[in-house]
């Protein structure tokens, strides 16, 4: 399989690899699309061990699970947290991806992104009425936003 590899700062290589071998919990999936984190741009930028393979917040199709695996099955299509994953394939264990609800598209469903905002969310001590403030209003902070706002309100 073909997957994109940081082989120095700043500096990535299209390389051939093997696809990754399937274990009893694990979960191969096909990648469609990967979200670009800013946790990695410190390797991006240098301060890492070289090569890596970095990309971690995919949405795709899976394409085969292990014997262990419930609930998920070839031919779905799933989200999660699954490294390596600037590649044709990618594999985590199947308590790291979940399905992907009908009518949301592959860009729309990458789920880790999201699943940080809501432990984030969870963690905050927050009431109605407290003051708050979220630094940076992008996909993340509106969606933080969002989170904190209905904390407020339900709790």
């Amino acid at each position: 399989m073909k997957q994109s590899v940081l082989v120095g700062p700043r500096t990535s290589k299209i390389m051939d690899v093997p696809i990754p071998e399937v274990g009893p919990n694990d979960v191969l999936s096909r990648v469609r699309t990967c979200g670009v984190c800013a946790s990695e741009l410190a390797v991006w930028q240098g301060s890492g061990n070289y090569p890596s393979k970095i990309g971690h917040e995919i949405a795709g199709d899976v394409v085969e699970v292990g014997e262990m695996v419930k609930g998920l099955k070839p031919g779905m299509r799933v989200t999660g947290l699954i490294y390596h994953a600037f590649a044709e394939y990618a594999i985590a264990p199947s308590n790291q991806v979940i399905p992907i609800p009908e009518g949301i598209s592959y860009e729309h469903a990458l789920g880790e992104p999201i699943s940080c905002i809501i432990s984030g969310a969870r963690r905050t001590e927050i009431e109605l009425g407290d003051t708050v403030a979220i630094v940076g209003l992008g996909f993340m902070g509106m969606l933080m936003l969002q989170c904190i706002r209905l904390r407020a309100v339900l709790n």
